[in-house]
Formats: C-alpha cells, structure tokens, sequence
C-alpha cells in the first residue's frame, strides 16, 4: 500500500507540475500577444506622429513662405502717381521762384499795352488813372510761354489767378460804360489789322515797291471788312479769299505775293486748328466744307 499510495503521490504531483508548465505556456502565449499588439500600436502611433510632423513642418513652411511674401511686399516703394502737368501752375511756380523775371513780365506787359493802346487812349481822352486802372485789368489776360523741358512749355501769367465773374465785372469797371467797351472793340479790329499791314510793310520796306501808307489803309480796310465770325472766326479771324479779292486792285504783283505768303501762314493755322475726330481726320461742316 505504500508503493501503491507513493505512486498515487507521484502521479498527483507530476499533474502538478503538467498544469504548471501548460499554465507557464499559456501566460507566455498572453505575453507575447499583448507584446505583438502594444508593438504593432506603437508602429501605428510612430506613423501618425511622422504624419503630424510632416503636416506641421509643411505649415512652417507655408507660414515662413507668407512673412516673407509679405515682408518683401512691404519692402516694395510703390512710386506715387506722376503730377498732372498743369502749364499755368508750373509758370506759377516759376515765376515764384524767381521774382526777377516776375518783374520783367509785368514791365514788358505794361510797355506792350502802353504801346498797342495809346492811340485809343487819346481818343477817350482817359485820364492817367483811367489808363492805369485798364492796363491793370487787362494785364490779367496776358500769359507768357516758355519751354520747360522734355518738350513742354509752361504758362507764365501776369497777376494773380483770374475768376471769370470778378473778372468781368473789373473790365467792364475799367472800361467805363457800354460806349466806351463798344469803341474798344472797334479799335481792337483796327489794331489786329494793323499788325498783319505791319508784317508786310516790314518784308516789302527794303523792296523795290515797299508799301505805301495809302496801301495800307487800304489793306487795313480791308481785312476789318473781311472778318469771320461764328465758328469761322474760332478758325482764322479773316476771310482770305475776300481779302486776297478786295487787294488785287490796290497792291502791286511783287506786293501781292508777300501778302499771300502772310496768307498762307494764316491758313496753315486754320488748317492746325480745324475740329477733327479720334481718328485724326478734319470733321467737316455740312453748311461750308471749306470751314
């Protein structure tokens, strides 16, 4: 019975130690389950981290890319917008600069008047301060051009800025009444006339048949009778077909060719100023295609 309860002994113990060994490879088996899943979790959380990596230095980048955008936008002088040239207020400004030539302008504005206007002075019988008063108030329309550079030419006025209304209002003031603005304007027409007689007295003076006062009273007639008027006189103040015509009887044929030289002159303006349209082309009048 002993060998018999020994063997029984031997036989509970060697279960024993079968269920230990199987129970050791069953916690081995656990292990190495839960080590292959935290290492497979742990390879996934590596490749989301490389992934959030990547996507933030990718925003560093985009941001570094953008400050420097913008640190190079406002690194940029955007220039200011070129000044509109304005003839009459570089003159302005000019004249400012140099009150010499200010002086000058005023002197030479004043003698010129002084000059083309005398003679109607004394026909008024204006007194010093009548005159003084007109000079002043017709100076203010008297503008000198003078180039600038780079092809441009500024306005150099006389007097200070002109409002149209107070400027009105100063001329018929100085004018001293409607008979007096009506004489004027009758003078005005004599005195153009008598410079374009004057321009060619002054080429035909050292000729063989230099003008003679009665040829120019006569020329001066008749330009006065063949002024323009309306839209015409916009163009040329004289209708050089009547004065060509009213001359032919009065002026010799070496006198009449330097008067038509003075006309083409004329009609090279009007040619200069006719209206024309975008495209550069002369817009005709339906009334005078000549005009």
């Amino acid at each position: 019975m002993s060998t018999t309860k020994l063997g029984v002994a031997g036989l509970v113990a060697l279960l024993v130690m079968i269920g230990v060994v199987i129970h050791q490879r069953q916690e081995r088996g656990f292990a190495e389950q839960a080590l292959v899943a935290a290492r497979t979790e742990q390879t996934a959380r590596l490749v989301a981290l490389r992934a959030d990596n990547e996507r933030v230095r990718a925003v560093e980048q985009e941001t570094a890319r953008l400050q420097k955008a913008a640190e190079e936008a406002r690194a940029v002088v955007v220039a200011p917008p070129a000044p509109v040239w304005d003839p009459t207020e570089e003159g302005r400004a000019f004249l400012g600069r140099n009150p010499e030539v200010k002086r000058a302008l005023a002197n030479y504005v004043n003698a010129s008047l002084r000059f083309q206007y005398a003679p109607m002075y004394r026909a008024l019988g204006w007194t010093d301060e009548q005159i003084r008063r007109f000079e002043e108030t017709r100076g203010r329309g008297h503008t000198m051009g003078y180039p600038a550079g780079n092809g441009k030419f500024m306005s150099m006025p006389y007097g200070v800025k002109i409002d149209p209304a107070e400027y009105e209002n100063d001329y018929k003031a100085a004018m001293g009444g409607e008979e007096n603005n009506r004489r004027y304007s009758e003078f005005s027409r004599v005195a153009q006339a008598r410079e374009v007689a004057a321009d060619v007295a002054s080429a035909l003076y050292f000729t063989e048949t230099p003008l003679t006062p009665t040829q120019a009273d006569q020329v001066v007639k008749s330009l006065v009778e063949s002024r323009n008027s309306g839209a015409a006189a916009k163009v040329s103040q004289y209708d050089w077909n009547a004065v060509m015509a009213k001359s032919e009887g009065t002026l010799t044929a070496p006198q009449l060719e330097i008067f038509a030289a003075k006309r083409a002159r004329d009609l090279f303006q009007q040619a200069l100023n006719r209206p024309r349209d975008a495209e550069g082309k002369v817009i005709v009048s339906p009334t005078n295609p000549r005009k």
